[in-house]
């Protein structure tokens, strides 16, 4: 990945993290309401539908348009995928998704005598059932797939994990800075966090590089040296993430009679962690399975 596409992504999420502790209200930018928005969509749209059919008649129009455009994407993937002659039996979701849309979404533009639980489980539902259609899609997908269609679906969840990790740190920093910003050590433990997510962004984009590399040739000859870096790199944040927590821990023990709010004193950043040691454990193998090789290769 070039240096300018990690950047414009980068750019991008960041967008993405002050769109998202807007909606979530900054000093309320915790987990919890994060996903409540990505598990709200339909809610979101349904509102936005409703002030513009109730705002004119040709809003009204136009939210219809909305309305019935947005509920018919399934089916059209659907034609799409049927005319290239590539659906499976698991497509057939896609139609019952277009049927849950035209309901699902009429019902919360005019929730009249629908409950609020009803409908933040009508979207949430939404969510869980495309979430379940893109995995049994991709594992009918991968069971007769080559090498080359299983590095392209690699490289797709890399980049989610990358955006992730990024998106992580963004609504990090800006949740920290909004929430105390008159509580240095707080921000400051906020900050910390935010940095081990953004090296598990850099981290992942690395492993992006080597999988590009070795997609073009499984004996790339810098994919040797880019091991090396991201080996190194994976050392680096390991020991860069348990010592400041620690510290972070020790600052907090020494002035917890000044602090009124411990919300990062449980802070450990657990999936960068788990993920940078996976890769780390990952890239290790595959440079020594590459050392065999070039012993091999001598010998002969």
């Amino acid at each position: 990945m070039k240096k300018q596409a990690f950047i414009i992504i980068n750019v991008i999420v960041f967008v993405l993290a002050i769109i998202i502790c807007l909606l979530a209200n900054y000093e309320k930018a915790t987990l919890v309401n994060i996903a409540f928005i990505f598990f709200m969509p339909l809610l979101f749209i349904a509102d936005l539908l409703r002030n513009l059919s109730l705002s004119s008649e040709a809003g009204n129009i136009i939210a219809w348009a909305i309305y019935i455009t947005i509920s018919l994407v399934p089916s059209l993937l659907f034609l799409i995928l049927f005319k290239k002659g590539k659906t499976y039996k698991t497509d057939y979701a896609l139609i019952l998704l277009t049927a849950f849309l035209f309901i699902g979404l009429y019902c919360l533009i005019n929730p009249i005598g629908i409950a609020y639980v009803t409908q933040l489980t009508i979207s949430s539902l939404f969510v869980t059932v495309l979430i379940a259609y893109i995995v049994l899609r991709i594992l009918e997908d991968i069971k007769t797939a080559d090498d080359t269609v299983i590095l392209k679906y690699l490289r797709y969840f890399l980049y989610i994990i990358m955006a992730a990790f990024a998106l992580g740190a963004y609504i990090g920093i800006i949740a920290a800075i909004s929430q105390y910003k008159d509580d240095l050590i707080n921000l400051l433990a906020g900050v910390f966090d935010a940095v081990c997510y953004l090296l598990g962004a850099y981290i992942t984009k690395m492993l992006v590089d080597l999988f590009i590399l070795y997609e073009k040739d499984r004996y790339h000859h810098d994919i040797p040296d880019l091991l090396k870096r991201i080996i190194a790199l994976a050392f680096k944040t390991l020991i860069y993430i348990v010592t400041v927590q620690v510290l972070i821990g020790v600052i907090y023990l020494l002035f917890s009679a000044f602090i009124n709010d411990l919300n990062y004193v449980f802070g450990i950043p657990f999936i960068p962690l788990l993920f940078i040691l996976v890769t780390l454990f990952i890239t290790k193998l595959i440079q020594e399975n590459y050392r065999l090789k070039e012993d091999n290769d001598l010998m002969i």
